[in-house]
């Protein structure tokens, strides 16, 4: 896993900390808030806080009793794809994959609304 991003995870964290419908990013982007909770394969639920920005964008994730993440957005050849830690949540329209990298767990999740 590089460096950069769990540098880049730990650095949005602080700033999302406390965050409305927007906030602020890097450089004084303005990034726009949305919520969405995705129901797993696995019966576990996923709530995804997305902050998308010009420039920028993030996915606070937490998926049943694991820690938060905050991920980073990635280029993905379709859909939007994020990564934080060992970990992966790549979606494309209502659905998504949650993936553990080290193990390559894949846990399939569609959103509930």
């Amino acid at each position: 896993m590089n460096k950069g991003y769990l540098a880049m995870a730990m650095a949005a964290a602080v700033m999302l900390a406390g965050c409305n419908a927007t906030g602020p990013l890097p450089g004084n982007e303005k990034a726009q808030k949305s919520q969405v909770t995705y129901q797993c394969s696995d019966g576990e639920q996923l709530a995804v806080t997305y902050y998308n920005g010009d420039a920028n964008r993030l996915a606070v994730v937490k998926k049943g009793s694991q820690p938060q993440l905050v991920m980073v957005n990635v280029i993905a050849g379709s859909g939007a794809k994020y990564v934080g830690n060992i970990y992966e949540w790549w979606t494309k329209g209502d659905s998504g994959n949650f993936t553990q990298l080290m193990d390559n767990k894949i846990t399939e999740c569609r959103s509930r609304g």
